[in-house]
């Protein structure tokens, strides 16, 4: 499996139909320096991730979306990633993903 970025027309010709369309992106940046900012939370993503799905018309996530795939270093970032999309409520993130 590969993601490969190129123009619509060269996809058709590569491989017609069986694509996935990007129709949004975002780009956020914030500073994480001790003492600066809330650490529990990801500001920029939840910036960047309402640009993107602004861009490609998304007003509900987690019921138009299809697949997504969220990766960070750590479990826990993971979890405020999920928060800062919009996925879990704000410090309910780990309860939500719990396993029974």
């Amino acid at each position: 499996m590969a993601l490969v970025l190129t123009t619509e027309e060269r996809v058709r010709r590569i491989r017609g139909d069986g694509v996935a369309w990007v129709r949004g992106i975002g780009w956020a940046v914030d500073t994480y320096e001790l003492g600066a900012t809330d650490l529990s939370r990801l500001p920029s993503l939840a910036v960047a991730a309402e640009k993107a799905c602004g861009m490609a018309g998304v007003k509900k996530p987690l019921d138009e979306l299809d697949v997504a795939e969220v990766h960070d270093m750590t479990s826990y970032h993971e979890l405020m990633a999920y928060e800062a999309l919009g996925w879990a409520q704000l410090g309910v993130a780990p309860a939500s993903w719990r396993k029974e």
